[in-house]
């Protein structure tokens, strides 16, 4: 995942060969694989799989595509980390640590794998973050960094589904949310219900609260948005693995209830797409000439500079979002 990391750290106007490089070979590496992956739900289950976690992941990419500074190429090489290194390594962390927990198998997948799984989906998104922090004048927005976490657990979400037959696209399973994120279906089971998110939502979650918290440092409840995300992203993960079992039934009713039944995530991020907007109003300023494929959709190496400046100066130089009449 080293890639990931230097990506953040070339000049703006230097393609990045090695990453396109990497994403042809992290593909190639898949249409391999494939046909082991899939043994269990089949190909066309997979096709389907990607279509609703890729349908989320376009609509995420355009609606931030005015406060990016990330490229094309580092949100894919984020998406194959998620498919093969951070699943990998949850595969190898989670059967040992189940084997340990063999008499107590409630313990493992309601509370141990959900902290081991968001954890490890983090890990690209720390990565990237990481060369980004250590820059004063050049900086990510809160987007970028929930974008990262989105790419990351889309591709777990379609090693895990693959690997296990399951997954698919479904826009009318759970209206409004179904129309944005068709992986995310409903849980029915003699526990009770809940909407199950997917592994994309609550990764993008704890993505947005940690760029929230990370970046804007100096805002007085900032560091509010990491602890919050990351507790209702992993309470609905933790329920979601609960219902399979009614034993639990009992907390697992009670979580359901204050995460209101698997809604909270979304409301988050809609609360979250407030710093978004804001970013947007800070750097839609002196903006580049216009391009011949529109700056939202294929951000130009001079405009994504410009915007990655104008974020430096922002989260480093002035209070978060408290105007002060100075200029970057």
């Amino acid at each position: 995942m080293t890639a990931l990391g230097q990506s953040i750290s070339r000049p703006a106007g230097k393609r990045d060969w090695a990453g396109l490089i990497g994403v042809a070979g992290s593909a190639l590496t898949l249409l391999i694989t494939l046909p082991k992956v899939t043994e269990a739900g089949g190909f066309g289950l997979f096709v389907n799989d990607v279509l609703a976690h890729g349908w989320t992941l376009v609509l995420l990419t355009l609606a931030a595509g005015t406060v990016r500074t990330l490229t094309l190429p580092t949100f894919l090489k984020t998406g194959f980390a998620g498919f093969f290194a951070a699943f990998g390594l949850a595969i190898l962390v989670g059967r040992p640590t189940m084997n340990r927990l063999e008499r107590m198998p409630q313990l493992g997948d309601v509370v141990v794998m959900p902290v081991v799984e968001e954890i490890l989906k983090m890990l690209p998104v720390l990565l990237v973050a990481g060369f980004a922090l250590r820059k004063k004048d050049v900086r990510l927005s809160v987007a970028d960094i929930m974008l990262l976490g989105a790419w990351s657990g889309a591709g777990f979400a379609l090693h895990e589904n693959a690997l296990f037959g399951r997954g698919g696209m479904d826009l009318g399973a759970a209206p409004p949310l179904s129309l944005l994120v068709p992986s995310a279906l409903p849980i029915h089971t003699q526990a009770g219900s809940m909407l199950a998110g997917g592994h994309l939502l609550w990764t993008t979650l704890i993505a947005l609260g940690f760029g929230i918290t990370m970046l804007y440092r100096k805002g007085r409840f900032t560091w509010l948005a990491l602890p919050v995300t990351a507790a209702v992203a992993l309470g609905e993960h933790a329920i979601c693995n609960a219902y399979s079992d009614a034993s639990v039934r009992t907390p697992a009713k009670v979580a359901h209830v204050l995460l209101l039944g698997g809604w909270a995530s979304l409301l988050l991020l809609v609360a979250g797409g407030i710093y978004i907007y804001l970013e947007w109003r800070l750097i839609s300023r002196k903006r580049l000439p216009a391009a011949r494929i529109p700056q939202w959709i294929l951000p130009s190496a001079a405009e994504r500079a410009r915007r990655g400046q104008l974020l430096g100066f922002w989260q480093v130089g002035v209070h978060a979002f408290k105007k002060t009449g100075a200029t970057a």
